[in-house]
C-alpha cells in the first residue's frame, strides 16, 4: 500500500539527479487490477518531474493488455512505457538467430509475440523446436504441459521469461514460472539456462529505481 510517509520519502528522492522512475506494477501499484488507495495520485505527481516507465515480469498478459489497464486507470503513458519481459525474451530470441521456438503462454500472449516477428514459428513439432520459452500461462491443460516436457526431457535449451514462484492475487498468491521451473526439475532434473526477467537487465533499458 503507498503510505503518505512513502510518498514523501518517493518525492524528496526527486530533488537528487533522478532522470527516470520505473514502477513495478503487480502487488506494487494494485493487485489483481484494483489500484492501491493513493497510487494512481503518486504516480501522476512523479510524471509531472520525470518520465515514468512501468515495468512487469507478468507474462500472463501482454504489453497491449497493460497499456489498456493503465489508461483505464488513469495512469500516465508515453511511447514504450511498458517494460515487458516478453520485450527481453524477443531481443534475446534475435541476437540467437533462432527461428523454432516453442513457447508455453496464454493464447493472447502468444498471439502477440507471433505478431511481433512473424518469421517465428512457434509451434514446432519436437524435432524441429531449437528452444522452449516458457511464459506465465495460467490456462494451460494437461496436454500443452505434456507437449512442454517432451521437448524439455530431450534436452532442448529452456528458458523462462521470469523465475517468480508465485504472483500476487488478492485472494493468496498463486503458482508462478518458478512452479513451473520446480515440476520440471522434479520430474525431468532440467533447469532452464536463462530467466529473462527485470533482473537481467538489458543494455536498452534506462537504469531504473523501481518502487
Amino acid at each position: 500500500m503507498v503510505l503518505n510517509r512513502e510518498i514523501s520519502y518517493f518525492l524528496r528522492m526527486l530533488h537528487k539527479p533522478v532522470k527516470t522512475v520505473v514502477f513495478d506494477l503487480d502487488g506494487t501499484l494494485y493487485l489483481s487490477g484494483r489500484p492501491y488507495p493513493g497510487a494512481v495520485e503518486t504516480v501522476c505527481r512523479v510524471a509531472q518531474s520525470v518520465p515514468v516507465y512501468y515495468l512487469s515480469n507478468n507474462t500472463s498478459k501482454s504489453p497491449v493488455f497493460y497499456e489498456n489497464r493503465l489508461k483505464c486507470m488513469g495512469l500516465p503513458l508515453r511511447d514504450g512505457s511498458i517494460i515487458s519481459a516478453l520485450y527481453l525474451s524477443l531481443e534475446a530470441i534475435h541476437a540467437k538467430g533462432i527461428k523454432n521456438v516453442f513457447f508455453f503462454a496464454n493464447p493472447e500472449v502468444f498471439e502477440w509475440f507471433a505478431a511481433q516477428d512473424p518469421s517465428l514459428n512457434l509451434n514446432p513439432s519436437v524435432e524441429e523446436t531449437e528452444l522452449v520459452l516458457v511464459a506465465y500461462h495460467n490456462s494451460f491443460d494437461y496436454r500443452e504441459l505434456c507437449e512442454l516436457s517432451f521437448r524439455v526431457q530431450r534436452g532442448v535449451p529452456f528458458w523462462v521469461t521470469h523465475s517468480d514462484f508465485v504472483c500476487p492475487d488478492e485472494k493468496g498468491p498463486v503458482p508462478d514460472i518458478g512452479s513451473f521451473m520446480a515440476l520440471l526439475k522434479a520430474a525431468y532434473g532440467k533447469e532452464p539456462e536463462r530467466s529473462l526477467d527485470r533482473k537481467s537487465g538489458s543494455a536498452g533499458m534506462p537504469r531504473p529505481i523501481s518502487y
